[in-house]
């Protein structure tokens, strides 16, 4: 589940890149593999089934455990954007 999510997030929408990128070693950092002694991450085929899996009745109980589990961190995020001639630095 963490190599879909980080994939996602790197811009990966679909499985199509999946083969590629279950070899490379930042992912599979970031899916909690060891990049030089774990095999590859999961194939297309394998990310495809998992997807597929998915009920009305999987995704109503997420819904309902995640509006009952109060967020344990609060997350900021401050977004800048600096002219060449105005950056702090």
């Amino acid at each position: 589940m963490r190599q879909r999510i980080f994939a996602i997030a790197l811009g990966y929408e679909d499985n199509n890149d999946a083969a590629w990128l279950s070899k490379d070693p930042a992912l599979k950092i970031m899916a909690g593999k060891a990049p030089e002694s774990s095999g590859d991450l999961a194939s297309q085929p394998t990310l495809s089934r998992f997807e597929n899996q998915v009920t009305t009745k999987d995704l109503r109980r997420l819904s309902d455990w995640l509006l009952t589990c109060p967020p344990k961190t609060e997350l900021h995020v401050k977004l800048e954007w600096w002219t060449c001639g105005d950056a702090p630095f």
